[in-house]
């Protein structure tokens, strides 16, 4: 979230801070990284998450977890149980590394 705005969930923000180096391209106004004064550099949604024409994959979510702490896979449960019960992340699949050897995450 850009400074200032607060996070919330099921908020989609108008605006978002994404660093200029994943972003930039040749022609954009150039910025100087020891100066505290952001660049702006606007951008379109599917400029920046487009699929470039393929066909788009299930959104994943992964979570790393202590696969031997109880604690720990009890959080993990409830970090999904908590991303599904939002419906704009209902479609997200979470995963995990708890997975045969070899297996596609």
């Amino acid at each position: 979230m850009p400074e200032g705005e607060r996070s919330m969930p099921g908020r989609l923000p108008a605006k978002t801070e994404v660093p200029p180096l994943l972003i930039w391209q040749r022609g954009d106004r150039s910025w100087n990284p020891r100066s505290s004064t952001p660049v702006a550099l606007s951008r379109r949604e599917k400029e920046i998450v487009g699929s470039g024409g393929r066909p788009a994959k299930t959104p994943r979510i992964f979570v790393a977890y202590r696969m031997k702490m109880s604690e720990s896979l009890k959080v993990r449960g409830e970090f999904e149980q908590a991303v599904h019960a939002y419906e704009d992340l209902a479609r997200f699949v979470v995963k995990d590394g708890h997975v045969p050897i070899g297996a596609q995450l």
